[in-house]
């Protein structure tokens, strides 16, 4: 699919440089940048799905078990570390 896009004078440089930092041509990074993005996309709406459908069955879990269960690991880190 060909796209005419008119791009704001500071993106456009932006993009210039970046492109040729990574020695691709600015369309070829935008098009990587776009297909990353509806990537990521699709994964975060997989997630958001897949955590919906967990509240759905009854599968939760209490702010404050989930704090207990964060702290427990984070003291288990500081101790493997010291």
């Amino acid at each position: 699919m060909e796209l005419k896009l008119d791009l704001p004078d500071d993106i456009a440089a932006t993009l210039k440089r970046r492109a040729a930092e990574h020695a691709m041509t600015p369309e070829a990074l935008l098009t990587d940048l776009l297909h990353r993005h509806l990537q990521d996309m699709a994964e975060t709406e997989a997630a958001i799905a897949v955590g919906e459908a967990d509240v759905a069955a009854g599968r939760v879990v209490s702010l404050e078990d989930a704090i207990a269960q964060v702290s427990l690991t984070i003291e288990a880190v500081r101790r493997r570390r010291a």
